[in-house]
């Protein structure tokens, strides 16, 4: 299996987290910023030399609110856990294009990708950041996570 189905499948690889000064600094540099529920997030979008289009991610619960990092982690795996089963939303194709409104599956049993002639392919790196007072149910993360990639989803180049 190719690092590409992990990354379409619900697997979190390495080359999924976002790493290094010179890569958050840019993000919050140049990121568009928003917010769902829960979460505020920071997101650059940077054309690629690939042929596929690939998501990076960094997770930040701040200490002013939860000084125990027993809660801090738990809200940190929640967030990654929830982008995990619905980064397909970001990685996926523009259009479902099954009858039945599911989403197309290629020989492999990876999902297709949004870019194409018509799109180039594109880096996404996304800074989330846990803003609630106290630690809210894997729900309502996994929402605001959805809310957020659907926004970015949404964005013209």
């Amino acid at each position: 299996m190719t690092e590409r189905e992990h990354t379409l499948g619900f697997s979190f690889p390495k080359s999924e987290k976002l790493c290094g000064k010179a890569d958050i600094a840019a993000l919050m540099e140049h990121g568009r910023r928003g917010g769902a529920g829960c979460l505020r997030y920071c997101c650059r979008v940077t054309p690629l030399e690939k042929e596929e289009d690939e998501v990076r991610i960094v997770v930040a619960v701040p200490k002013k609110h939860f000084k125990r990092a027993v809660k801090r982690n738990v809200l940190k795996r929640r967030i990654r856990e929830a982008f995990r089963l619905q980064k397909s939303l970001l990685l996926g194709p523009s259009e479902p294009v099954q009858a039945d409104g599911s989403l197309p599956v290629m020989a492999g049993g990876s999902l297709p990708v949004m870019a194409g002639p018509d799109r180039p392919p594109r880096r996404y790196d996304i800074l989330f950041t846990y803003i609630a007072p106290d630690v809210l149910p894997y729900e309502d993360i996994r929402a605001a996570v959805e809310a957020i990639l659907g926004e970015i989803r949404s964005w013209r180049p």
